[in-house]
């Protein structure tokens, strides 16, 4: 009875068995030179660590593992994978031969990892990494053996060559503007047992079709999109559509104040390309001076030094105060000089006054780059008294000019006498001065003989009558007394650095034009165009303003010149409010940052599309990855890099806003050759088995696992057959 109450439990034995051991071979292509894969060194080493065990051999690579080794000539023969899998089988103990170059299992029996000597410091020389960055292939090699020599070839590109040091190794190589074209970076220069990661290879993208944009009288070439100053757009929008503006020979007068800021958002904000041509309405024939374009041209219009001293005389007498549409005569002058100022050269000084019976200041040898934070007349200052024509101009010759060329502008209706005008001329001449002269009366008693002291002085006289044109009337005299800014005798144009390839040229006319701080030189004028010092000034200029690029040529460019000007700075807007960032290698990885001024842009649709290279899009994209939000305002997202050249474009809400040239990537197989320590550390510690050295030749203490032997049912049957005896005895006893 107590067996047969035993036998309802299930009872069981649980006793020692060796069990049998597994030895797992990786036959996986980045294993080809270990010594395991010749099979007499595995048979070998497989009985030095388990001897007098039972075991049976599995070959893996991709896949399920199988007992065929495929041996040719006593070597284990390559599996055909793209990525190495580890999936053990049921068993008390794996011996595992292998690089560990795979994603460890999340369970597997206990696992002992044999290090293959051979796979240790493998001499393998690899391209690792091949991009494109602006116009420039960017080829990366890293090198475990010796020197090799490699070679850039594809397109039109003349084979270019390089040395792969030992190490890690960047190659930076310029790439022609062309059409698509498939650039192949590969090493040579010696044999290694992986040919398979020798090369890499990717299509060189020309810059994405967008507008170029012409702004000038003058017909553009074939390509250019023609707009007149009045047509460029207000709308911030439209200016993600071109890759280069051209302002051929513009006056800055010409743009409303929201165009010119709309072009400094375009290439500050949205990083597009700005050309500045020059001519008889440009820099500072075009009064580019204190406007946008002058701050955006890498050319100044005025010199850097101070060259003269301007002095403004305003006339102040009672005849000024007559009423003109509803303000004065006075102040209808007054406000022509202070729109005068804003376009002379800002390293000048400058003076203003206005003079009745005689002169008072209302601004004294101050710098012109001060003259729009300087407000006047003073308060309380008005017209009245006669006119003192002789004592004006006396007291401004006597100014102190600091040395420099005084310019004396007078506004003046000049009804009152000049006597001994001669010798006033002779005084104010003199003293290196010149008398520039804007009547502004219908003829005045003083007229005539301010006229001969103008021209002594060799100065300019207008007249006008009409007040609403007196402001460019102002600038026309200040225009005719500065010095030679449009010059026209002849010089010779010769051209530097990426432009050294466009052919020297005589110009006939030009501007003078100096180089701003931290701009490049890219061409200069030599001959006339020399500066003091007999040096060839600056004509050409480039530089970076923000996100953009501006250059600025001071002459009329040629179509050829144009283009070679238009290819050097053409890029695509980018949206300001994106920031993206690309890592490439075996995972792409793309970041975007999104924001307006402080606040983050939340919820966004994004996507990364791929294109085969060679498709042009036509047939779709060949996969399409979702760009996820990670954290406020940024979204992320990574995938496996393409097994062939590809291309890979940026869509936010739809809209493409940027796109990169991917290589084509061989198998993950041949990216890490050699043991992988780290996986092998990890395997062993969480199956409770070890790496075992080459050195290791000790023999293995596996694990015993305990084999359970049922005893219900013998429990049962020996209880049921002594229940039967003790019923027999009792029968027979009774």
């Amino acid at each position: 009875m107590i067996l047969l109450a035993l036998s309802a439990g299930q009872p069981a034995w649980r006793r020692p068995s060796a069990g049998d051991v597994v030895v797992m071979v990786d036959v996986s292509p980045s294993t080809r030179t270990a010594r395991y894969r010749e099979t007499t060194a595995l048979n070998d080493r497989v009985r030095q660590l388990l001897p007098g065990r039972r075991y049976h051999i599995l070959y893996f690579a991709e896949g399920s593992p199988d007992a065929t080794g495929g041996a040719v000539d006593g070597a284990l023969r390559d599996r055909t994978v793209d990525r190495t899998v580890f999936h053990p089988p049921p068993a008390a103990s794996v011996l595992l031969f292998s690089d560990a170059q795979f994603d460890p299992p999340p369970v597997a029996p206990p696992t002992f990892v044999v290090v293959d000597p051979l796979l240790e410091s493998p001499a393998d020389a690899a391209v690792e990494r091949l991009g494109v960055r602006e116009n420039r292939l960017l080829v990366t090699t890293v090198n475990a053996g010796g020197q090799r020599t490699g070679a850039v070839s594809g397109g039109a590109i003349e084979t270019l060559s390089f040395t792969a040091a030992p190490g890690y190794v960047v190659h930076d190589f310029p790439l022609p503007n062309e059409n698509p074209a498939t650039v192949t970076a590969r090493l040579g220069g010696g044999v290694d047992a992986w040919p398979e990661n020798d090369a890499l290879s990717i299509v060189t993208l020309p810059p994405p079709q967008a507008d170029r944009w012409w702004v000038g009288q003058r017909s553009p070439a074939a390509g250019w999109k023609r707009l007149a100053a009045a047509d460029l757009p207000s709308d911030p929008a439209s200016y993600l559509a071109p890759a280069v503006v051209v302002i051929d020979n513009v006056p800055a007068a010409d743009f409303s104040d929201v165009q010119l800021q709309r072009l400094r958002q375009y290439v500050r904000d949205l990083g597009g390309a700005l050309v500045l041509l020059g001519g008889d309405r440009a820099y500072a024939a075009g009064e580019y001076q204190g406007s946008v374009l002058e701050s955006l041209s890498p050319l100044a219009s005025t010199p850097p030094e101070p060259s003269r001293h301007w002095v403004f005389l305003i006339d102040s007498s009672g005849s000024m105060s007559a009423a003109v549409g509803g303000t004065t005569r006075w102040q209808v002058a007054v406000d022509a000089v202070t729109r005068a100022l804003l376009s002379l050269p800002p390293a000048d000084a400058f003076s203003v006054g206005g003079f009745a019976g005689d002169v008072r200041w209302w601004v004294s040898s101050a710098p012109l780059v001060e003259a729009a934070s300087r407000s006047f007349p003073p308060p309380g200052a008005r017209p009245s008294g006669p006119t003192e024509l002789g004592r004006a101009l006396e007291t401004a010759a006597a100014t102190d000019a600091g040395g420099l060329a005084r310019e004396v502008v007078l506004l003046t209706d000049g009804n009152a006498p000049l006597p001994n005008a001669e010798a006033l001329g002779r005084a104010v001449r003199d003293r290196n001065t010149r008398v520039h002269l804007l009547a502004i009366g219908d003829g005045g008693i003083g007229l005539e003989a301010l006229r001969r002291l103008v021209e002594q002085t060799g100065g300019t006289f207008l007249h006008e009558a009409d007040p609403s044109r007196w402001a460019s009337s102002v600038a026309e005299l200040t225009r005719a007394a500065t010095p030679d800014l449009l010059v026209s005798s002849p010089t010779t144009v010769r051209f530097l650095n990426e432009l050294a390839k466009l052919p020297g040229r005589e110009i006939r006319s030009w501007n003078r034009t100096w180089l701003k701080s931290d701009a490049t030189r890219m061409a200069e004028a030599g001959g006339a165009g020399a500066d003091e010092q007999g040096k060839p000034s600056p004509i050409v200029a480039q530089w970076q303003v923000g996100e953009g690029r501006v250059l600025a040529a001071a002459f009329p460019a040629t179509e050829d010149e144009v283009e070679a000007f238009a290819a050097l700075v053409a890029r695509p807007p980018r949206d300001p409010r994106l920031r993206v960032n690309w890592v490439t290698g075996r995972r792409v990885r793309v970041t975007v940052d999104a924001a307006e001024g402080d606040e983050c842009l939340n919820g966004l649709q994004m996507a990364v599309e791929l294109f085969d290279a060679n498709s042009s899009g036509l047939a779709g994209p060949v996969q399409t990855v979702g760009v996820q939000q990670a954290a406020p305002g940024r979204y992320s997202a990574s995938f496996d890099a393409p097994s062939a050249p590809a291309v890979a474009t940026l869509r936010v809400g739809g809209r493409a806003v940027e796109r990169i040239a991917l290589a084509g990537r061989y198998p993950p197989e041949f990216d890490r050759i050699g043991n992988d320590r780290a996986t092998m550390r990890e395997l062993a510690g969480r199956t409770g088995g070890r790496v075992i050295e080459p050195g290791d030749n000790t023999p293995l203490s596996l694990p015993s696992p305990r084999r359970e032997v049922p005893l219900t049912s013998p429990a049962a049957a020996i209880g049921a057959v002594l229940v039967a005896i003790g019923l027999v005895r009792w029968r027979v006893g009774t």
